[in-house]
């Protein structure tokens, strides 16, 4: 019998399996200490850890991911107990050494539990097998080595061997590092190498960016150019570079570059989100746009926990499909229920590894949560007293901030001693946001909310001292599952939500549980859900016990599939009149942009994946509709999302119009500072809501809002400038909100409008605008319409701040140091000589704009990350 189903054996059997519950049981209820809850364990120092390490030592060469992951377990809970003495941490620690564990033994020697050199009192036989590890799953590389696990073994192997590569695996399972290992020696082998690094969300530009220029420093290597714009004009199309971008930036930079858009690399993370109804699509579409142009690219999808990563590729084969069930952090998920009508009991019961229910304790509030974000807070606030890393998860901003302000009420009797660091994050908050905005409030008890739309560089700073430890409480949005990197010890959520309030499913649920348990950082994390047993709390009518993996497929694809649905609207005009239709519009979109891009859908990407028999139902729709578009088909590429019914719309309205054309055309920002910007604004988003069938500019009172909005956002007024005329305007027409809430609608208005609506419909306004008097012979007026697509979503007027922000800069220092800078048109590498000749350090500029102005100066001068002069 092999070593595999001796441990099968084992692993069934009650008697082993009643001192591993008892065993994870206490170490889970040790965390947090009697005055908490009251633990329904054992006495530490009374489990068979003899027994059980021996047992985990065999788990640990198992071929089932679900035995291997007790063998964790039971070696992170020894580590996890001090009290049972080093004898057993240094076999705790030759279990994590075999699963190749690095950062939970070097965890352990931080915490004093092994000694530096614990090797060295082993039997020879397992130093053997160390030395053997050591050298089998150490991966070199030009920025030196690391040791990497089974997982990080067979990905970097495959990256390095093939040419198209889907990964999946639990969040902290390392697919991330061993990426951007991959692309360290990728630069370093080539300096001109050039990568697009595809991330979902704006939030995780920066990250990914930090991420990226960390390991090149960690590696004592000169990073390559981290392009987070798309905005090529002072680089030559050969120069090494990673763009890390949205899908929407990178249709921008498709539209900017064309067929010069040459790529070594396509590394896709967070793939899961092609399923997504319409950003899936735009994703796709950009992907299937690069592919002509980029047959050699290395491409690698990389998603959390799917169930079939093979989708990804074309024909894969078993090199090219990487994927594990493993995470190297043990992660507890607890669910408490109130005990019937009482209100302050709490019964806490974990599920463990075979699914079944174990109660671990109950907890007794000292006082009755009354309404419904306090019973979140008031246990979060129970559990998570004890030490920093506690993440709450809030369904909408207005919740984050809530619960923010009912923890800092809880902590009121305790004292915090001052911190400069929470000092300068609250006068930024202040000057860049607004003096009354929340977040400096609770800052001072080290607690912080978090949710997209807050600016990025106090997104940034959150981020940071939670990480650090310096914040104890983070109430965070959904921003959370879409992959923004807040690892944490503890995460808290009750009737959990995402979006415009859809209950979260089991893969999001998935996701957002693998945050819990900082990999070398914590041994193990917890995921506390509160009233967890009710149906209506839960996509599919009940929680998500057990671990699963979700099925990716591709939205479009799918759409496409259902060929009556789609050809019936295309056949009626292809225009959305509902917003369940908006996915209909994407994929009409997507498919006349192959049709245009490939001389039809023969050819197309979406027919090499599903065959044209699938397509050949609205194959005619898609030719007729072509057929018969007066405004040029190359539109359709440059405007994904957009129905090519209503470009064409808008291009016959430009054909008829007898006004003067001058008055089509946007209105020049620096030419005038009254009202008639806003007016011409006014005036195209009322087109653009007729004949572009724009959701956001569908009602007159939105167009001279938004109007308003976009033109102080492209001047680049700052937030609190924003928020205080909006606060003004309501109390003038007597409709009077609270400052919080007036600051959140600005926030939002623009992310949504003025970063996300506005440029994609203008973007699209003009570009037809330009064909159609381009066809009439007005060449002089094409010269004057501007590209506002970045200037929109960067929130800036003119060349300067778009070059200080193309160095690294947030739109806050951008617009603070604009003020300073005389000339309105200077290149970034002009910008970076004026910074590096300015007395800047003597100006009024919040502490944390100084420390972002010396990181991008240090990055410029110590890695040479410059741009040629023009």
């Amino acid at each position: 019998m092999g070593l595999s189903a001796v441990a099968e054996r084992i692993w069934k059997n009650p008697s082993f399996q009643s001192r591993y519950v008892a065993a994870i049981k206490t170490s889970i209820a040790a965390q947090f200490g009697q005055d908490c809850f009251a633990p329904q364990g054992v006495d530490p120092t009374a489990s068979d850890w003899a027994y059980l390490l021996q047992i985990a030592s065999l788990f640990s060469h198992s071929d089932s991911a679900t035995i291997r992951s007790a063998a964790l377990r039971i070696a992170q809970a020894c580590m996890a107990t001090p009290e049972i003495g080093e004898h057993y941490h240094v076999k705790a620690g030759l279990i994590l050494h075999s699963l190749a564990n690095g950062p939970a033994i070097e965890l352990a020697q931080r915490r004093q539990l092994l000694e530096q050199e614990w090797e060295k009192n082993i039997p020879f036989a397992f130093t053997a097998d160390i030395i053997r590890r050591s050298i089998t799953n150490t991966i070199v590389t030009s920025g030196g080595q690391f040791f990497a696990n089974e997982y990080q073994l067979r990905l970097w192997k495959s990256l390095r061997s093939q040419k198209r590569v889907a990964t999946t695996a639990p969040t902290s399972a390392g697919k991330s590092f061993t990426v951007l290992q991959y692309l360290l020696q990728a630069t370093v082998e080539n300096p001109r190498y050039r990568a697009l690094y595809v991330v979902p969300t704006r939030a995780l530009i920066n990250q990914v960016q930090k991420d990226i220029l960390q390991s090149f420093s960690n590696a004592g290597r000169p990073p390559p150019y981290v392009a987070t714009l798309p905005w090529a004009q002072d680089r030559k199309v050969t120069d090494g570079v990673i763009f890390v971008l949205t899908q929407e930036r990178v249709q921008l930079l498709i539209n900017s570059t064309g067929a010069e858009l040459h790529l070594d690399a396509i590394i896709v993370d967070e793939a899961q989100k092609l399923s997504d109804a319409q950003r899936g699509i735009l994703l796709q579409q950009v992907l299937d746009l690069l592919e002509p142009n980029n047959p050699k690219s290395k491409v690698v999808f990389a998603a959390p926990f799917a169930e079939n990563p093979e989708a990804l590729l074309d024909t894969p084969t078993d090199d090219q499909v990487v994927s594990t069930d493993e995470s190297p952090v043990a992660q507890n998920v607890i669910w408490l229920t109130q005990v019937e009508r009482r209100p302050s009991e709490w019964i806490a019961s974990w599920t463990n590894d075979t699914g079944a229910q174990q109660k671990l304790g109950q907890l007794t509030l000292p006082n009755p949560p009354h309404g419904q974000t306090k019973r979140l807070t008031y246990i979060a606030h129970a559990f998570g007293k004890s030490g920093a890393g506690n993440l709450v998860y809030a369904n909408r901003p207005s919740d984050a901030e809530t619960i923010a302000a009912q923890l800092h009420g809880l902590s009121k009797e305790r004292k915090f001693p001052p911190d400069d660091a929470i000092k300068a994050l609250i006068e930024l908050c202040r000057k860049s946001v607004h003096p009354e905005f929340q977040l400096g409030d609770v800052l001072n008890r080290r607690i912080a909310f978090h949710y997209g739309n807050i600016p990025q560089l106090i997104r940034m700073e959150v981020e940071r001292l939670f990480a650090d430890g310096t914040l104890e409480f983070l109430v965070c949005t959904s921003t959370l599952v879409e992959g923004v990197n807040s690892a944490c010890r503890n995460i808290f959520l009750r009737e959990p939500k995402r979006g415009n309030g859809k209950l979260m499913s089991a893969e999001d649920f998935w996701n957002l549980a693998g945050r819990a348990g900082r990999w070398g950082r914590e041994f193990q994390g917890n995921v506390f859900c509160i009233d967890a047993n009710k149906s209506t709390q839960w996509q599919g009518g009940s929680p998500p016990r057990g671990r699963s993996r979700f099925r990716i497929q591709r939205s479009v694809d799918e759409i496409v599939t259902e060929q009556a649905r789609l050809n019936a609207f295309i056949m009626r005009g292809g225009i959305a009149k509902t917003a369940d239709e908006r996915a209909l519009e994407y994929a009409y979109s997507y498919l006349s942009a192959m049709h245009c891009a490939s001389g039809g859908l023969t050819g197309s990407a979406i027919a090499k994946r599903l065959g044209m028999a699938t397509l050949e139902a609205v194959k005619p729709a898609i030719s007729s509709a072509m057929s018969n578009f007066l405004a040029p088909p190359a539109l359709i590429e440059r405007n994904p999302g957009i129905s090519p019914s209503n470009i064409d719309l808008l291009y016959r309205y430009f054909a008829e119009c007898k006004g003067k054309i001058e008055l089509l055309l946007p209105p020049d920002l620096a030419s005038d500072d009254g009202d008639d910007a806003v007016k011409g604004f006014a005036d195209i988003f009322e087109l653009i809501g007729t004949y572009l069938n724009a959701p956001s500019f569908s009602g007159a009172k939105q167009h001279y809002k938004h109007a308003l909005l976009v033109t102080n956002w492209m001047r680049g007024r700052p937030i609190p400038f924003l928020v205080d005329k909006r606060s003004r305007y309501l109390k003038r027409h007597s409709k009077f909100r609270s400052m919080a809430q007036v600051i959140r609608d600005v926030l939002h208005d623009i992310e949504a409008i003025a970063r996300f609506e506005a440029p994609k419909y203008l973007s699209c306004y003009t570009d037809v605008l330009r064909a159609h008097l381009a066809h009439v012979g007005r060449d002089d007026l094409v010269k004057r319409i501007q590209d506002l697509s970045l200037f929109l979503e960067l929130g800036v007027a003119f060349r300067t701040q778009l070059s200080l922000m193309s160095l690294g800069l947030s739109r806050t220092a951008t617009i603070m140091l604009s003020e300073l800078i005389t000339s309105d048109d200077l290149s970034p590498a002009e910008c970076l000589d004026w910074l590096l000749e300015s007395p800047w350090q003597n100006y009024d500029l919040p502490v944390l704009v100084k420390q972002e102005i010396s990181n991008v100066l240090e990055t410029a001068s110590e890695h040479h990350v410059g741009l040629p002069r023009n």
